[in-house]
């Protein structure tokens, strides 16, 4: 639920900051 939405943002983010 939350760790879910949670650990899917973090990833996105760090994806998104680890790709600029």
């Amino acid at each position: 639920m939350l760790s879910q939405r949670m650990r899917a943002g973090v990833e996105r983010m760090k994806g998104s900051r680890e790709r600029v």
